[in-house]
């Protein structure tokens, strides 16, 4: 019978039990999941909660999983140390926070501008980084972290607690923005500040920030239709850095290989759901928008100019970001990823975006490639 290990959680506190089983009923392993986000999120209701229910059934209960919501285990910057010291099993890792543990990574979601099709760049994301990017897999590696299943999220516009249309508006105002929206937002001549998606409510709340720059789904999700008076109808890229289902690689060797597979199995759901998930809630509160006293206002012209221009410098500049990470032969791992993304926009096109069909094309290109025991 195989030793297993279990975590008892009291509070927000973690003390990991080695039990040595000596019956069935010990034959079970507790994943424990931590999110810094908040418990409504789309992330949990749409894509874990569904996703554990599926593994669970699959192991006729011997994988188990318990959520932490709230950043109740640690914020946004903790989740990647979190899953390497086994604080947790998974989290919720937005390559983002942690650039220098991940610059392969990080170097391929500063390519947001390539969004304009949020199924289309969580296809290629998922291609990319868990087929076709060495350097992804060996800086995971290095902090004890498999990943499964990336995400993105729908495109992007800027949202702020005053009417904004162009670029005078924008002069001067503090905008939540991190990685290439910040560029962004220096480019605008807004003066971007990192604030964590847990804090972004308290920041717009409190003039720690005048705008951010996010989905439409989180004036949802976040309540930001309270704060929030304003959305720029500009789709400005994706966010997709984001690393929804990682797993201690202590964890995933102890798994049974029935386990993994039923985990891989599980996971081009857990992405369709997730982008289908947040493309939905954004047209959702942009169509609520006006009732929540939320303007959805048109862009100036001045305004998209200078987003058509901006685009046009963000190959050079995420170039030169990578080599500055000191990514290897970052020229080859950008163009792959952009021919990446150009082939999954034709997949796109070709299955009308449907969800059952994007799952398998995900199943077809990334995951029946997975090595179980990887």
């Amino acid at each position: 019978m195989r030793n297993r290990t279990k975590r008892l959680v009291q509070g927000a506190a973690i003390v990991g039990t080695l039990l040595a089983s000596g019956s069935a009923a010990l034959a079970e392993t507790k994943v424990v999941y931590g999110s810094f986000m908040p418990e409504p999120h789309l992330v949990h209701k749409a894509g874990l909660e569904p996703l554990f229910k599926e593994v669970e059934a699959a192991t006729n209960g011997s994988l188990t999983f318990e959520l932490f919501v709230g950043g109740a285990l640690g914020g946004a910057k903790a989740s990647l140390s979190n899953v390497r010291d086994r604080v947790t099993d998974s989290a919720l890792i937005m390559n983002v926070y942690v650039k220098s543990d991940l610059p392969a990574s990080s170097s391929l979601t500063e390519l947001a501008v390539l969004g304009t099709d949020a199924m289309a760049i969580a296809g290629a994301s998922n291609e990319m980084q868990l087929l076709a990017c060495e350097q992804c897999e060996k800086e995971l590696a290095r902090n004890k972290v498999k990943a499964l299943a990336y995400y993105s999220t729908a495109t992007y516009n800027l949202m702020c607690t005053k009417p904004v249309s162009t670029l005078e508006d924008i002069k001067g105002l503090k905008i939540r923005a991190a990685g290439a929206f910040g560029a962004l937002a220096s480019e605008l001549g807004g003066t971007p500040v990192s604030i964590s998606a847990g804090e972004m409510y308290e920041a717009l709340q409190r003039g720690q920030a005048d705008c951010t720059l996010g989905a439409a789904a989180h004036l949802k999700s976040y309540n930001l239709q309270d704060v929030i008076k304003s959305v720029v109808d500009l789709p400005l890229g994706t966010f997709h850095g984001v690393l929804a289902f990682p797993i201690n690689a202590g964890t995933w060797r102890d798994m049974t290989k029935d386990e993994q597979r039923a985990l891989i199995k599980a996971m081009p759901g857990l992405v369709s759901r997730l982008v289908v998930g947040y493309e939905d809630e954004s047209a959702e509160a942009l169509a609520n928008a006006k009732s929540n006293n939320v303007s959805v206002l048109k862009p100036g012209p001045d305004l998209v100019a200078k987003v058509a221009a901006h685009r046009k410098g963000e190959y050079d500049r995420v170039l030169a970001y990578a080599k500055d990470a000191g990514v290897e032969d970052a020229e080859q791992m950008v163009d792959r990823f952009i021919k990446l993304v150009d082939k999954w926009e034709k997949l796109v096109i070709g299955f009308d975006r449907e969800p059952a069909k994007f799952e398998e094309a995900l199943w077809e290109h990334v995951y029946s490639k997975l090595d179980v025991m990887n």
